[in-house]
């Protein structure tokens, strides 16, 4: 990585840095993409179905009683979580629009990370390992892996909002 130096800046300076430095943007691709997806996930949420079950035979015809469930039927825990999470998401991003007129922003990227982490980590044990229904089959649907999908969508926006940041931190206290 080559440095850019600033006769006004301290030297050396990050290029990620300088860039979030001189440009300001008061929405970051980082953020922008975690919020994306955790409206995403809340669709995901309640308008898609994440599991079909298919109960146990009943009768001489052989076949059992059929449903599907969105997230928010089906996943008891977890829901909960993903609720927390998306909250805490698009309310990171309206504080930092609320903030881009002030010279300093507060660092929310590292809280919404660790939510979606544990949320898409725990998705993935349910969505793979542990369906919820163990007495019946259970088949995971399309809804269910749009969800994860959107989980890790706001884990990644997390992340690179998290090293903006980072980059930013470090720019501000100057080369060690």
């Amino acid at each position: 990585m080559t440095a850019i130096v600033d006769p006004g800046e301290y030297p050396p300076v990050d290029p990620r840095a300088y860039r979030l430095l001189r440009e300001r943007p008061w929405l970051a691709l980082g953020e922008a993409m975690s919020a994306i997806s955790a409206i995403g996930l809340l669709v995901c949420m309640f308008a898609l179905r994440w599991y079909g079950t298919v109960g146990p035979a009943r009768g001489p015809e052989g076949s059992g009683r059929t449903s599907a469930e969105n997230a928010w039927h089906s996943l008891a825990v977890i829901r909960w979580l993903m609720l927390v999470t998306i909250v805490v998401a698009l309310s990171s991003l309206g504080l930092h629009a609320a903030q881009h007129a002030r010279s300093k922003r507060t660092e929310t990227a590292a809280l919404v990370v660790a939510l979606a982490t544990l949320t898409a980590v725990l998705l993935l044990f349910r969505l793979l390992l542990d369906p919820p229904s163990p007495g019946a089959i259970v088949d995971v649907k399309f809804g269910g892996f749009l969800g994860l999908i959107c989980s890790m969508g706001i884990v990644l926006g997390a992340f690179d909002a998290f090293r903006d940041e980072r980059a930013l931190r470090t720019a501000r206290r100057g080369p060690a």
